[in-house]
């Protein structure tokens, strides 16, 4: 989709599937802290002393690293900083309609003041091309998470078709009852008072209205 300049809003067009559902994506990228580590022919020859002395100046620097200064310890905390960052998920999007593009459908409802979808569950991530970060040189990867919300359509489209009736009777007018040219009006509301557009009958008595919101 389009992104505006400073990024903090998206549009994006999409299409209703056979069930009427729509799908979007959303591409997130969350990384881990930094750990460091020393290289395995280093830390065999270490002495305890000389591991101290490492640890003393790495805390002093403010960096981080396993108990242990090896590697394997630094890709264990930098996986459990990721699963702890998923875990707490806590994302919130408004789904809005702006516009109906037809002066005669009207957005009623939540979705003409915005739907809010909030993504807190870590369950529905996935990984990126079925990797997940698993060493201190790929300590960070991208995931995926879809929201997926049903679309029920509440447009209608209807044809009328006008007849004259006999105000005693009842019955259908004879002789002359031709209604071709008759203009009427259809209404947002029950009370008549909100004319959402006039239409003409044609030559048949007939018309056919744009589509509307219904229910």
């Amino acid at each position: 989709g389009d992104v505006d300049e400073d990024q903090s809003r998206f549009e994006i067009e999409a299409l209703t599937d056979s069930n009427g559902k729509i799908t979007y994506k959303f591409d997130y990228q969350i990384q881990s802290e930094d750990y460091y580590y020393c290289k395995a022919d280093d830390l065999k020859e270490m002495t305890d002393s000389a591991k101290k002395e490492i640890k003393n100046k790495l805390d002093d620097e403010g960096y981080k690293y396993a108990s242990d200064l090896s590697k394997s310890g630094a890709e264990k905390l930098i996986q459990s900083d990721l699963d702890k960052q998923m875990k707490a998920i806590n994302n919130k999007y408004v789904v809005k309609e702006l516009d109906t593009g037809n002066a005669n459908i009207i957005a009623q409802g939540s979705i003409a003041k915005g739907v809010t979808i909030t993504i807190q569950s870590d369950k529905s991530w996935v990984k990126e091309n079925g990797i997940w970060p698993d060493t201190s040189s790929g300590k960070y990867g991208s995931y995926e998470k879809a929201y997926q919300f049903n679309v029920v359509n509440n447009y209608k489209k209807v044809k009328l078709t006008a007849i004259k009736k006999d105000n005693e009777t009842g019955e259908v007018a004879q002789g002359d009852a031709t209604l071709a040219g008759a203009v009427y009006g259809m209404y947002e509301d029950y009370g008549c008072t909100k004319l959402l557009k006039k239409y003409t009958t044609d030559s048949r008595n007939q018309f056919e209205s744009d589509y509307v919101r219904c229910g």
